[in-house]
């Protein structure tokens, strides 16, 4: 059938169901159109679809699935603008389409409607039909379909930006001033239009609920977690964190932070709810580590220096000190509040720990008490739960997060970090014990003006780390050997490859020459060659340098230039394919950074002795992994 008799077919079938409704489309028909035809169409012929699918939709009697979709694939087209949008006869009903319980009726019109976001101008027009806009937000922020929810926050989240004058999903939204944003349609018409904006807060207020037009209660706590999301991707715009109607803010109890404080700390009964609850959590978790959150605070009692506004936020409002609560002292909590909550406290405290290490630093109260509660926790795991893989994972990660100068022996409490045991190997502790020594991150600190002593000293503390670690764990780089060449135990064979890479990529800085007064010192090179005897002796300087001394030098670097065990090539997915790779890789690495050892090494003996020891890597590096078509299967035994 030509193009030309399959869309005189659809246009005589959607006309004929237009004057009988009654008539069942033939579905098959438009899904074969839509497929092999819809967005090649001649503008002339899409037009007129539309124009007719526009009209057939109100007067339905049947699933409007076919149609929705079929005008969907017509409009996708860019060339299908909003002025065509504007000029379909009969016009769109936007506020209809919107607020009929109709999940495809309602993707349908979000559809048209999205096509207003390719300008200002076109969201202009939009912000000038305050009906359209008001059926958006109760749309958005009250259908039970996910697919309309979704469209409904993206349409939403398009026009605010286009109006605003950013890309859509930019990574870092910039904050305009408040009065730049002022003169913006869709702006004002969603925070200086008292319908509007009283609409959003009361459609996610629980004082509400009960009242005629209002959602459920349990409805509600589904508006306010999209409108959570909302605030937290706009949350350094103005118009978001400062009041706009007062008459309005102040019913819903809220001060001066807007739409920020009604949704963090009026919204929600977290007492009551602890689903509800756990979503706030996660909220602040984002909030303080998402794009946006290196924006710095202002005022004399926070300075960037200690903090950002979101941060500031928080801790101004004891959100920040009552989230801390529940993972530092959870035994003063409701048992149920601790089943849902520990888990979620523990990641926003290894966010904070992570992306505000300055101003923790001068919480000596707050380290204190973190360390305290990982030192307690995990003086309790048995060497049973280390082999079965019920570590606390929670606590391990907020460990691993915590600024490096923190956990080097006799600056905290408890020296949680040597309290992780190298032997039975934990994949959970491992990672941890490797973020103690590993590449000091360059990018996290949100709250430095400029990280770069602070880096300097976490790397300098990472070599603190290393040494200290393996003078009371000396076993540890066998261990790690144990695990990776037991091929069986999928998960600890890969966790101890990544240390070993991880170590041979750690880059370490000099430690002090003179001893320091600072809260958290680190140690001079005396104190930690005291304190270290293999350290003494052998002074690594970098992560590739401690692993070609002892004791990594005896077990780790004989098992890197040990072939594979054989496998089949056609299973990639085997734990010896795997390894393979990551062996390769990890000599690779070594490769290059012993070149750049040799490099610099100060005299040619030095010189000789490293390229005889390249010499060797290279050769292995460069070999084949011996492959068996018979071992693939037999390693897979083994895995299971």
């Amino acid at each position: 059938m030509s193009t030309e008799q399959l869309y005189a077919e659809v246009e005589q079938e959607l006309e004929k169901v237009g004057n009988d409704p009654s008539i069942t489309l033939d579905v098959k028909l438009l899904d074969k159109f839509g497929l092999q035809v819809g967005q090649s169409l001649s503008e002339h012929d899409r037009d007129t679809l539309v124009n007719i699918i526009s009209a057939l939709i109100p007067t339905l009697q049947q699933d409007p699935t076919p149609v929705t979709t079929l005008l969907g694939i017509l409009i996708r087209p860019d060339s299908f603008s909003f002025d065509k949008v504007l000029n379909i006869k009969p016009p769109v009903d936007f506020a209809a389409g919107l607020t009929i319980n109709s999940p495809p009726i309602n993707l349908a019109t979000l559809g048209l409607l999205e096509k207003a976001t390719s300008s200002a101008s076109n969201a202009g027009i939009i912000a000038g039909k305050p009906e359209v806009v008001a059926a958006l937000v109760r749309k958005w922020l009250c259908t039970h379909d996910t697919n309309v929810a979704q469209k409904a926050t993206v349409v939403l989240t398009k026009l605010l930006c286009v109006d605003a004058g950013i890309p859509f999903r930019d990574e870092e939204r910039p904050s305009f001033p408040a009065d730049e944003y002022f003169t913006r349609l869709m702006w004002r018409r969603l925070f200086c239009d008292k319908d509007i904006y009283g609409l959003v807060f009361s459609l996610c207020s629980l004082t509400t609920a009960g009242r005629e037009g209002q959602p459920s209660k349990r409805d509600k706590t589904v508006a306010q977690s999209r409108l959570l999301d909302f605030v937290n991707a706009f949350a350094n715009f103005p118009m978001i964190h400062t009041n706009q109607i007062p008459e309005i803010e102040e019913a819903f109890g809220v001060r001066s932070g807007g739409l920020l404080e009604f949704a963090t700390m009026h919204m929600i009964d977290y007492k009551n709810d602890v689903l509800m609850h756990v979503t706030l959590i996660d909220f602040f978790t984002s909030f303080i580590s998402g794009d946006g959150a290196r924006e710095p605070s202002s005022g004399p009692d926070s300075t960037f220096q200690y903090s950002t506004k979101r941060l500031n936020f928080l801790v101004s409002n004891a959100l920040h000190s009552r989230t801390l609560t529940y993972f530092i002292y959870p035994e003063e909590q409701e048992p149920l509040d601790v089943a849902y909550l520990y888990s979620r406290a523990a990641h926003y405290v290894a966010e904070y720990v992570a992306h505000y290490p300055n101003h923790l630093l001068k919480q000596r109260d707050e380290v204190r008490a973190i360390l305290t509660r990982l030192s307690n926790v995990l003086q309790n795991v048995s060497t049973g739960q280390w082999a079965h893989g019920k570590a606390p994972k929670d606590d391990l990660y907020v460990l691993g997060s915590m600024p490096r100068i923190t956990l080097i022996r006799g600056n905290g409490p408890g020296d949680p970090y040597f309290q992780v045991p190298s032997r039975p190997i934990s994949v959970d502790g491992l990672e941890a014990i490797v973020q103690g020594f590993g590449d000091a991150k360059q990018d996290t600190a949100l709250d430095l003006a400029d990280p770069t002593p602070f880096i300097e000293n976490e790397k300098a503390a990472g070599m603190v780390l290393y040494s200290q670690y393996l003078e009371e764990h000396q076993n540890f780089w066998t261990q790690v050997i144990n695990a990776a060449e037991t091929l069986a135990l999928r998960d600890n064979c890969l966790a101890a490859h990544a240390v070993i890479k991880t170590a041979i990529e750690a880059e370490w800085a000099p430690l002090p020459s003179e001893p320091s007064n600072a809260e958290y010192p680190l140690p001079t090179d005396r104190q930690l060659s005291d304190s270290c005897p293999l350290y003494r002796e052998f002074h690594p300087t970098s992560g590739v340098m401690a692993v070609m001394t002892s004791p990594a030098l005896d077990v780790v670097v004989p098992y890197l230039l040990r072939p594979v065990p054989p496998f089949s090539s056609l299973d990639k997915e085997s734990t010896a394919y795997r390894i393979s790779v990551v062996k390769r890789d990890i000599l690779r690495i070594l490769r290059v950074k012993l070149t750049a050892v040799v490099a610099n090494a100060n005299d040619e003996e030095t010189q000789r002795e490293w390229i005889d020891v390249l010499n060797t890597i290279n050769a292995v590096a460069n070999q084949v992994p011996s492959q068996d078509p018979n071992a693939g299967g037999m390693v897979a035994t083994m895995e299971r």
